[in-house]
C-alpha cells in the first residue's frame, strides 16, 4: 500500500514537473514571438524609408519628364539625366520591397534554420545592395545637380555642362571604385563597415536568434 502511495505522488509529482516545463516553454515562446515582432518592425523602418523616399523620387522625376515631355523628346540629350535617376529611383525601389518580402516571411515560431537562412539573405542583399549603389553613384554623382539645374533653370542647361568635366567626373568615380570595393570586402575594418551597413536591427535579430538557439539547446 505504502509502495502505491509513493508511485502515485511521483506520478502526480511528474505530471506537475511536466506541466511546469510546459508552461515554461509556452511563456518562452509567446515571448519569442512578442519581440520577435519588434524586431520585425523595427527592421522594416529602413527599407520602407528607402521605398518611401526612392517612390518621392519617381513621382518628382516622372512629374517633370511630363512637364517637359515635348522639349525632351524633341531633343533626347536633355532627358538622360532624368531617365539615369529614375532608372535609379526605380532600383533602390525594387531592393526595399525584396528586403521587406524576406522580413515578411521572417517568423520565429518557426524552426530555427529557416530563420538563420531568411536572416543571412537579407544580411546579404542589403551588403550587395549598398556596394552597388556605391558603385554606380560614384561616376554618375553629377547627373543628380545637373537635373536640378534643368529643374531651376531649364531643360537645355545640360547643354551648358562641358563634355570634359562630364568626363572627368565619370573617370574619378570609375577610379574610386576599386578602393571602395575593397574597404567592404578586404580592408581590416571592412567588418565593423558590413555591421554598419547591414544595420543595428538586423544584428539585434541574429542576437534574437542565437538566444533562442541557445534557449532550446539547454
Amino acid at each position: 500500500m505504502q509502495q502505491q502511495e509513493m508511485l502515485t505522488a511521483w506520478s502526480e509529482l511528474q505530471s506537475r514537473v511536466e506541466k511546469a516545463i510546459s508552461l515554461q516553454l509556452e511563456s518562452h515562446r509567446r515571448i519569442e514571438m512578442s519581440e520577435g515582432r519588434a524586431i520585425k518592425n523595427r527592421a522594416r523602418v529602413s527599407p520602407i524609408c528607402d521605398v518611401a523616399i526612392a517612390s518621392f523620387a519617381c513621382l518628382f522625376i516622372g512629374n517633370f519628364i511630363a512637364d517637359h515631355f515635348n522639349g525632351l523628346t524633341s531633343d533626347p540629350i536633355t532627358a538622360l539625366p532624368a531617365i539615369v535617376l529614375f532608372a535609379f529611383s526605380i532600383l533602390l525601389i525594387n531592393i526595399g520591397v525584396r528586403q521587406l518580402i524576406l522580413l515578411s516571411d521572417l517568423d520565429y515560431a518557426k524552426p530555427i534554420a529557416e530563420a538563420q537562412v531568411k536572416l543571412a539573405k537579407l544580411r546579404k542583399l542589403r551588403l550587395h545592395s549598398t556596394q552597388w549603389t556605391f558603385i554606380l553613384a560614384l561616376p554618375t554623382w553629377f547627373i543628380f545637380p545637373i537635373l536640378l539645374g534643368q529643374m531651376v533653370i531649364g531643360i537645355h542647361f545640360i547643354k551648358a555642362i562641358t563634355p570634359s568635366w562630364m568626363l572627368s567626373n565619370i573617370a574619378v568615380g570609375v577610379a574610386m571604385i576599386p578602393p571602395v570595393n575593397w574597404l567592404m570586402k578586404k580592408s581590416r575594418y571592412s567588418q565593423s563597415l558590413q555591421d554598419t551597413i547591414v544595420g543595428k536591427n538586423i544584428i539585434e535579430a541574429e542576437s534574437f536568434i542565437r538566444e533562442i538557439q541557445e534557449f532550446k539547446a539547454d
